[in-house]
């Protein structure tokens, strides 16, 4: 082999690995940029984009505050849904407690019909004999 069939193949692999790299580190580089935009784009908490403070304490104030609204918003968004649920249970509650006082009167009924097919007074209203 000549010295110059050497020389031409070293200098394609040198401009093969050349290339790869150049490519390699532009791959890089998108991969890092679209990380980024994702980044940016799924940031929805108002507390990720409080700007940078220009004093030591202000910006403290604002997450405070920030964070103070959010808590009480869950707050009474709780309790709201503990309401609810009481009142369903109050009202589930009051439609058994109609449904067996309904009851208890059909079987006082029973009861004085039961009596008054025997004649006996009925015992039990109360401690008193009814004659």
């Amino acid at each position: 082999m000549s010295l110059l069939a050497i020389q031409s193949d070293w200098m394609l692999l040198a401009g093969i690995a050349l290339l790869t790299g150049v490519f390699v580190r532009l791959n890089v580089r998108r991969r890092r940029s679209a990380a980024k935009l994702l980044q940016r784009r799924f940031v929805t908490d108002p507390l990720e984009r409080v700007p940078r403070p220009k004093q030591k304490w202000e910006g403290v104030q604002h997450d405070a505050a920030a964070l103070v609204n959010r808590e009480s918003v869950e707050l009474h968004e709780t309790a709201r849904e503990i309401m609810g649920q009481l009142a369903s249970k109050i009202a589930v509650f009051e439609r058994l407690v109609s449904q067996s006082s309904a009851q208890i009167k059909r079987m006082e009924s029973l009861l004085d019909e039961l009596h008054a097919v025997e004649g006996q007074p009925r015992e039990g209203s109360g401690g008193l004999r009814v004659s």
